[in-house]
């Protein structure tokens, strides 16, 4: 018998294995390399308009179908868009109609607002034992909370939420700064208890932000650097945008798989001006120690998971339907593994509409007709190619790296704006853009989800989950300069086809908040108190900004340009402790589970709405959930669960 020393039978054995493994690594890597580069040929190829036909290739990899992009795993099977969008829209939970009672405010029918009970509170960058620069002004707040550990995360500090705010420069130039921060309420002399997020002021509070309390940095405030982006091509007006350093219009949330994201419009590489996503973490070293509990990126591997760890720009599919300049998109996660963004608000226009609807949706006013492009002729003149698009509501699907499908609006979706609702009760004519980022809102309360009668999923499947966020009505004047913004919420399902299904009856103001242009005495017939500058310290614009004529004076046109406006670019629900039962977890491991709930709800929950004042301020409400998505109209053509059947409606 041949026989083999105990060394040699073992050198043999690792031969033979290694034999076995080289080969399979060999394949495995040609295989992903593969697969990469045909997912990046096939999104480069869809970028330019082209019509694919059918591509099919191995399970868990991508098909197109008549230039629909989708997944062909088995474990989780889509349906192609065409199919999608045949089947009927599904009607609505019952539940629903409950947004269209009135339980808290008051309208006011001189200005056509409704004004909720909830006051402004001032925002300060200023941390503690740093000196105070008046003459550094922020605006336009962006906030998310964050986790309910974080109090406890960093020695000596208790930060409960993440703020961003954008700086006032002398110039043109962008600067955002960002910081941890907490809130800060006077102490009161009743027996209420103050909200968990919030702590008693101190003297230096109440200094810096009045005798209301408010929102303060307690680590310093850190400039955002995010590198500039290279623009395609900007024409006229927009010529010299590329040049002009910092990204505008920062808006920062929580995605669906617990990663602290922030949007920014920036130049775009498909045009002029775009919208890019990053992860927070990638630009706040100590965010992401926080967040992992203080342990170390080596220990963690939560703060290695991350969709957008470099900018990425989310693209518009089919690039011809996107403009030269896009603002204003709005992402939202019905779960952990799906996200889309929603590029236009409006619904579908039809008939006699499409030539006579004014409302125009987030493209300013060199997009307004469409997509322009231009071209050199042989004798070095240019002409230009406008691509006209209908006005409608559009979202899709992102799909990785940006990219995203073509538009999924359902095309029997009614819309829900029209003529009608572009004008004031001045005879002006406005227009509607989203303004904040999207929170999902489950409609039940967290003591129902506690006892089992309201399950994520299931809430998702029969239409009691749904997601808002703030849009504006616009009013410019002849340079397109803002006069007002007001504020109104949309509501939305969190279920295909997200059906959009109510708004707000009229703009919500807070009760120290003004509406311009209409005299103090019109804001507040039954309290001569005035505005918000009444109970806090006043904006330097305060004189400037306080209407000169009544409404019933002559000279209107003066009379418009004093007006003062506010902006709605941020919405959060409030910081929460810990809170076992509904979704946090006792175990540790389940971090990112609780992280993925930071953009989600419960009705009674309370939300930070953060307002800009004249570009030059910034403050911020905590309303009620219930009583944001409350006084709403229903869209046309939603249909309830609970009616009789009708044709084209399942059951």
């Amino acid at each position: 018998m041949f026989y083999l020393p105990s060394a040699r039978r073992w050198a043999l054995l690792s031969l033979i294995l290694l034999g076995v493994i080289i080969p399979l690594r060999v394949s495995q890597r040609w295989h992903s390399s593969h697969y990469a580069l045909l997912t990046a040929a096939l999104q480069a190829y869809t970028q330019r308009d082209h019509q694919v036909t059918t591509v099919n290739v191995i399970d868990g990899w991508f098909s197109f179908t008549g230039g629909v992009f989708r997944s062909q795993s088995q474990s989780q099977p889509q349906h192609a868009l065409g199919e999608y969008l045949s089947n009927p829209i599904p009607r609505a939970h019952p539940l629903i109609r409950s947004l269209q009672a009135c339980a808290t405010g008051t309208v006011n029918p001189t200005i056509s607002h409704i004004r909720l009970p909830n006051v402004l509170y001032n925002i300060t960058l200023t941390p503690p034992d740093a000196p105070h620069d008046s003459e550094t002004r922020f605006f336009n707040p962006a906030v998310i909370p964050l986790p309910h550990w974080s109090s406890s995360a960093l020695p000596g500090d208790m930060p409960k939420y993440i703020l961003i705010s954008r700086l006032v420069t002398a110039g043109f130039h962008q600067e955002s700064h960002i910081c941890l921060a907490d809130i800060c309420l006077p102490a009161s002399s009743s027996s209420a208890a103050l909200p968990p997020d919030v702590r008693s002021c101190t003297n230096d509070d109440t200094t810096l932000l009045g005798n209301l309390g408010g929102m303060r940095c307690i680590t310093p405030p850190l400039k955002i650097n995010i590198p500039p982006t290279p623009a395609e091509q900007c024409d006229g007006a927009w010529s010299a945008f590329p040049d002009i350093p910092g990204f505008h219009d920062p808006r920062a949330f929580w995605s669906g798989k617990g990663e602290p994201l922030i949007l920014v419009n920036s130049a775009s590489r498909y045009a002029c001006v775009g919208l890019w996503l990053l992860d927070l973490r990638t630009i706040v070293p100590d965010l992401e120690k926080l967040l992992a509990r203080g342990k170390s990126k080596d220990t963690v591997t939560l703060g290695r998971v991350m969709s957008y760890p470099l900018l990425t720009e989310i693209t518009r599919n089919p690039r011809s339907s996107r403009a030269s300049v896009e603002k204003n998109w709005v992402l939202w996660f019905p779960g952990r593994e799906e996200a889309y963004v929603q590029y236009d608000l409006l619904g579908r226009v039809g008939g006699d509409e499409t030539v006579n609807n004014k409302i125009v949706t987030n493209r300013t006013a060199t997009a307004k007709e469409g997509n322009s492009s231009s071209s050199s002729s042989r004798d070095g003149t240019r002409t230009s190619k406008t691509t006209i698009r209908q006005a409608g509501r559009t979202f899709a699907k992102l799909i990785g790296n940006g990219y995203t499908t073509p538009n999924m609006t359902h095309p029997d979706e009614v819309s829900c704006f029209g003529p009608r609702y572009e004008m004031d009760t001045l005879g002006n004519h406005g227009h509607w853009h989203q303004g904040s980022n999207s929170l999902r809102l489950l409609l039940c309360t967290r003591a129902q989800a506690r006892k089992g009668q309201c399950d994520e999923e299931q809430a998702v499947q029969d239409g009691r989950s749904v997601h808002f966020a703030i849009m504006h009505r616009k009013f410019t004047n002849e340079m397109d300069l803002p006069l007002r913004y007001e504020r109104y919420v949309a509501v939305w399902e969190s279920r295909a086809p997200f059906q959009m299904l109510a708004v707000s009856q009229w703009p919500l103001l807070m009760r120290n908040e003004r509406a311009n242009p209409w005299t103090s005495e019109q804001n507040w017939p039954d309290d001569k108190s005035g505005g918000w500058n009444s109970t806090v310290r006043g904006t330097m614009f305060e004189e400037r900004m306080r209407p000169k004529r009544d409404q019933g004076e002559e000279d209107s046109e003066d009379f418009k340009s004093t007006a003062y406006f506010t902006y709605t670019p941020s919405l959060a629900w409030a910081w929460r402790p810990h809170s076992a039962g509904v979704g946090d977890e006792e175990e540790e491991d389940a971090d990112s589970e609780t992280m993925s709930r930071l953009g989600m709800g419960y009705l009674g929950d309370d939300v930070l709405t953060g307002i800009g004042l004249d570009d030059v301020s910034q403050v911020f409400a905590r309303v009620k959930v219930d009583d944001l998505v409350q006084c709403m109209r229903l869209c046309p053509g939603v249909k309830f669960a609970d009616e009789v059947h009708m044709a084209g409606y399942p059951e």
